[in-house]
């Protein structure tokens, strides 16, 4: 009879430990630990790597705004378009240079959205930028606020004559 009593216990350890870990995922489960936002920048064909990098000066550029939400909430973002080089500094503070475009979206949590861009670079340089700023409304403020996420496509309108 000692077996049986050691066997009986083993289950009750085994139905306890898996009781309390379904408990704690049923409670915890959509708690998000960490949470973020995602920017990025598409090619016209979705992808990462199809966007041109040495336009015609003038010429059409069609991109898309990636946005992913991972904040545990629905998010209102706002993107800011700017046009930039070398010289500025792009990080925790929005870029100083003036917003080509401005493109909104809702996206509710664990979702994304893209926002389809076009615009033209008609001066010639070597080293000019788009910058897409991310910016979120606050509910605690209802003010927009920049998030510090950005990422930015260089060009090169700079054509050598034949």
């Amino acid at each position: 009879m000692k077996i049986d009593q050691e066997v009986t216990f083993l289950v009750a350890a085994i139905l306890l430990v898996a009781g309390t870990i379904s408990v704690y995922l049923v409670i915890n489960g959509d708690r998000v630990v960490m949470p973020y936002s995602e920017i990025g920048i598409l090619g016209t064909n979705m992808m990462v790597s199809d966007y041109p990098t040495e336009p015609e000066p003038g010429e059409d550029i069609g991109l898309n705004i990636y946005l992913g939400n991972h904040e545990g909430r629905l998010m209102y973002y706002t993107v800011l378009v700017k046009l930039g080089d070398a010289k500025e500094d792009v990080g925790s503070e929005p870029l100083d240079t003036p917003v080509l475009g401005t493109y909104g979206a809702v996206v509710p949590h664990g979702e994304n959205h893209t926002i389809q861009f076009q615009t033209r670079l008609h001066g010639i340089a070597p080293d000019q930028r788009l910058v897409f700023e991310l910016h979120a409304y606050n509910g605690e403020t209802h003010t927009i606020e920049y998030t510090g996420r950005w990422c930015h496509l260089w060009f090169n309108t700079e054509q050598a004559t034949t």
